[in-house]
């Protein structure tokens, strides 16, 4: 605030999903018993119910206040969607990608493309309804970017391709509400 910012934009990252992953109730079972991280990766996991409640506590909460506090102060205040790789249109090879990603590079064996997909899009969710609670406006990054090795280095993190498409669409929102206030002259 002592910068005297027109607009601030939120564009969390996943720690705050992955977070609920590091429990080690969660991953004992499947580290300890390939089986149970071959068939039954997520069975320990929170459900999206139970991640939903978490993530409000953990995240939803923080932004609350922070959306308050900027607003306020007359600061105008986005909150960007988090894109990840669209499993619909993923093919098998990709899936295995994805998923061999999330349980060793992140050393998570309970975690999976599809358990992080139902999380963000449930984390998605929250900021478009914070966004219509609180006046805020809601940047549509996960809506408007779709794909999979062609965008997403992994299921979190884009490439240059994915990276130039982000920032556009952040751009063109971010110019739409400059342009409705009349902060850009």
């Amino acid at each position: 605030l002592e910068l005297e910012p027109d607009l601030i934009i939120v564009h969390a990252g996943v720690n705050d999903l992955q977070r609920q992953y590091m429990d080690p109730v969660v991953n004992f079972i499947p580290r300890m018993f390939r089986f149970a991280r071959l068939i039954m990766p997520s069975l320990l996991a929170p459900s999206t119910e139970k991640f939903m409640e978490r993530h409000r506590d953990m995240m939803g909460f923080s932004l609350e206040i922070f959306i308050a506090l900027a607003q306020r102060n007359g600061v105008a205040v986005g909150l960007a969607s988090i894109a990840y790789p669209d499993p619909a249109i993923l093919d098998q090879t990709e899936r295995q990608y994805y998923d061999f990603q999330a349980s060793g590079d992140w050393t998570q064996p309970a975690f999976s493309l599809s358990r992080y997909v139902s999380y963000v899009r449930v984390s998605n969710m929250m900021l478009q309804e914070l966004s219509d609670t609180y006046n805020a406006f809601y940047i549509p990054v996960a809506e408007r970017i779709t794909g999979g090795t062609d965008v997403f280095w992994d299921f979190c993190h884009m490439n240059p391709i994915g990276i130039e498409a982000k920032a556009k669409i952040i751009a063109e929102s971010v110019l739409d509400v400059l342009e409705d206030r009349q902060i850009c002259r």
